[in-house]
């Protein structure tokens, strides 16, 4: 079986197709969402998911998160004394998630399909393969996380598309023809945004337009609570590892609050006072004006590069948890000019889509055939240079325009004078060469024909299904050739560092067990009580005295009665309102 991973900024989830249905890997804690959090002890040891979530709320130096939108650059994160790239980090999580997975079915997993945000370039999904890799698995593909929620919809949710369509012929119930519809994809996570516009038939889907922003996503709603709060309490001095984490989380549930009731409330102990701050929801809309307006023009460029217009889309599929969001939703239903329904879970989508198309790589009996098409979500082409590289007139030349299907192999022809040049490959957001991401260079040589004319350079650049591209430079007067695997300078050492460094720590992956469990909840209460003030830390405290009493009195049914009631007071108490981003 492939396993189908979405590797998100803050939960990850897994799922198989098997015995004709999409299967959720649920992990030993019991939930199917594993947060993207790796943590590690005084020993060594990591721990990930909801033991590393819960230890950032007491170790925060020894834990970090959000560090899926570092992957493919030089950023470090501290574990304690010790720095990590994203990729190590997120090879570790992966780890885990295999390992869960093979808990979870019962046999060995090997093979796997990860998402990846579409607007990522080749140096990040270069780095998430290589995670993947790392972690033991043969990646079949590197799939775009709106492109895997289509999948999911494109087999799974066009039978409740409420237009009168049979899926068995591709036909109407009056027997017209069927066209291809319009929709939208909009992906919304924790840490990155994408919009995807497609066309859509009984067995074709086709992406059209794809627009992206590695750096918005519904964290930095949470941020800007976490502002507002410290702005109208005056909080101008630092706060400490542990208050900041605690904060993060009080502003996350008001987050959820406000999408749920109309208005936010935080209240967080700092330095031994409990602040309290409140917003309605139309207040939080105007402070987040700015993260909409990014958004808005976002998606309606996807729009206007896919060549319709906003009135022809037919439906919109939103993706990650951000998109419940109430100003989000507002934003884009005002926008779009039609009611959203979620048809599917926009936790699940992706991560049904991850696990759909590795059935369809295997060509799995019984399920819907779906041919799906992608495209390059940026210009690739060539940084024009003269000969010598310390003279370099950086002339971007596009070889391959955003948009275009892939895999795809582009050729172009250059003339050149007897020299040695560059090919310095580039990939940027626009045609003009700006925003630009250099992938890769080499050297090749145009040889002096003996004549004063130029020579006829042939310029080649393969892009694959997972984003990897190949590059080639033929002179046809000589039938010489010069190529590349494009690979950046980080990348060339990322393999071999990230394999070294993690065998020198030997990977000490801690599984979680009853004990660990049971340590996990009474550190949650613990936490709890040390945030708590007045009546509700005195409840705590009750319902933690009375667990902690049947536990050493090993009474089985009072200890069942007393953790079920603890756990439903600690729910209760965080005022968790559903799995968001």
């Amino acid at each position: 079986m492939i396993l189908g991973i979405d590797l998100g900024t803050s939960n990850s989830m897994a799922a198989v197709y098997k015995d004709k249905k999409v299967e959720l890997v649920k992990s030993r804690t019991g939930s199917h969402i594993i947060p993207s959090v790796v943590s590690m002890d005084e020993n060594g040891a990591f721990y990930t998911g909801d033991m590393a979530l819960q230890r950032k709320k007491q170790y925060p130096d020894m834990t970090v998160q959000m560090f899926k939108r570092s992957m493919g650059t030089a950023a470090l994160f501290e574990l304690g004394e010790k720095k990590f790239k994203a990729e190590e980090l997120s090879t570790i999580l992966l780890k885990a998630i295999k390992e869960e997975a093979e808990a979870y079915f019962g046999e060995e997993i090997t093979d796997a399909v990860i998402s990846v945000p579409a607007f990522f370039n080749n140096p990040q999904r270069k780095a998430v393969m290589e995670a993947g890799k790392q972690a033991g698995f043969d990646v079949k593909r590197i799939i775009n996380e709106p492109t895997a929620a289509a999948v999911a919809y494109g087999i799974h949710g066009m039978e409740q598309m409420e237009d009168g369509i049979n899926q068995s012929n591709g036909t109407k119930a009056n027997g017209e023809t069927k066209h291809k519809d319009v929709i939208i994809v909009l992906d919304l996570g924790g840490g990155t945004f994408d919009i995807s516009v497609m066309e859509v038939d009984d067995s074709v889907m086709e992406v059209v337009a794809i627009c992206g922003d590695n750096k918005l996503g519904g964290g930095d709603f949470t941020q800007r609570l976490v502002e507002l709060f410290k702005e109208a309490n005056a909080i101008h001095s630092e706060l400490t590892i542990e208050e900041n984490a605690r904060l993060w989380e009080k502003a996350q549930q008001a987050k959820h609050q406000i999408t749920a009731e109309g208005f936010g409330e935080i209240k967080c102990v700092i330095e031994e006072r409990e602040y309290r701050y409140a917003i309605t929801e139309a207040e939080y809309e105007d402070a987040c004006y700015d993260l909409l307006d990014r958004m808005r023009k976002l998606t309606l460029q996807a729009v206007e590069e896919s060549k319709y217009e906003p009135y022809e889309v037919k439906d919109i599929i939103m993706v990650g948890g951000g998109t419940k969001l109430s100003i989000v939703r507002k934003m884009i239903e005002k926008m779009i000019g039609k009611d959203i329904r979620y048809k599917i879970n926009p936790d699940e989508a992706v991560v049904r889509g991850a696990a759909l198309q590795g059935a369809l790589l295997t060509r799995e009996e019984g399920l819907k055939e779906l041919i799906m098409t992608d495209i390059c979500s940026h210009y690739i082409g060539d940084a024009v240079s003269h000969r010598c590289e310390y003279d370099m007139a950086k002339n971007f030349d596009v070889i391959i325009p955003k948009n275009t299907t892939i895999p795809v192999k582009r050729t172009v022809q250059q003339y050149a004078w007897p020299a040695r040049w560059i090919f310095e490959v580039l990939q940027c957001e626009n045609e003009f060469g700006i925003d630009v991401v250099p992938l890769d260079k080499f050297y090749y040589v145009v040889p002096d024909l003996g004549t004063s004319q130029t020579v006829m350079v042939e310029k080649t650049i393969f892009y694959d299904v997972n984003g990897i591209m190949y590059a080639e430079v033929y002179i046809p007067a000589t039938e010489v050739r010069y190529s590349k695997v494009l690979q950046s300078e980080d990348e060339e050492y990322l393999e071999q560092e990230t394999a070294t460094k993690l065998e020198k720590l030997n990977l000490i992956q801690h599984n979680m067990g009853e004990k660990d469990e049971d340590e996990l909840l009474m550190a949650r209460a613990e936490r709890m009580y040390e945030e708590a003030t007045g009546k509700e830390r005195e409840t705590i405290n009750k319902h933690i005295t009375a667990y902690e009493s049947a536990r050493n009195a090993r009474k089985i049914s009072e200890m069942r009665q007393t953790r079920e009631a603890l756990i439903k007071l600690l729910d209760a108490y965080e005022n968790v309102i559903g799995e968001w981003e």
